[in-house]
């Protein structure tokens, strides 16, 4: 998710292996670097000096290609992209460091995501394309569930397209959430 930016081998051992000494750590790096560029191919890994860093030509990225999509004002392409939480499931046990950087990411990328639904929302609200607005604040909803204010332009957008049942039942189901998590 560095893009093209090289990171130092000492900041990759800190991550990785912040419990073990830094030969031994550094040890590991070169092996994981060599089983990834058996992997991937030579080129895949680019080492100048002391530092990495993966080719982008060689290796494609989800991350990158999500947020060059919205970059390039390519909101639906971007939402297509996003396939769920970034690294969801991966840990590496021992490595406070990474999890810290993982969970920073994770974060900012959900805050990317849901704030270009509610962009594809918005616009879709102005064009009246009331089936498209309920899709994406819907979408919006499954990542913000206790947001009210989402679930208000949900319930807005339900009732745009003709469906105010739908936006009564939404918003039952919002405060049945509230009282369920918070009592």
């Amino acid at each position: 998710s560095s893009r093209s930016r090289p990171q130092s081998r000492d900041k990759l051992v800190a991550w990785l292996w912040p419990e073990r000494d830094v030969e031994h750590a550094r040890n590991l790096l070169n092996q994981g670097v060599h089983a990834l560029r058996r992997a991937i191919g030579e080129a895949g890994i680019i080492s100048v000096q002391d530092e990495l860093r993966l080719d982008p030509a060689a290796v494609a990225c989800d991350v990158v290609a999500f947020e060059d999509a919205i970059a390039a004002g390519e909101l639906e392409r971007a939402i297509g992209l996003y396939t769920g939480p970034f690294l969801d499931g991966f840990h590496l046990p021992g490595a406070s460091e990474f999890e810290h950087w993982a969970d920073g990411e994770r974060d900012r990328l959900r805050r990317s995501y849901a704030r270009t639904l509610e962009r594809l929302a918005e616009a879709a609200e102005e064009r009246r394309e009331w089936s498209s607005a309920v899709e994406r604040w819907r979408g919006l909803v499954s990542e913000e569930p206790y947001n009210a204010r989402v679930t208000l332009r949900l319930m807005r957008a339900l009732d745009g397209a003709g469906d105010r049942a739908g936006a009564l039942q939404q918003a039952r189901l919002h405060a049945l959430l509230l009282q369920q998590e918070f009592e």
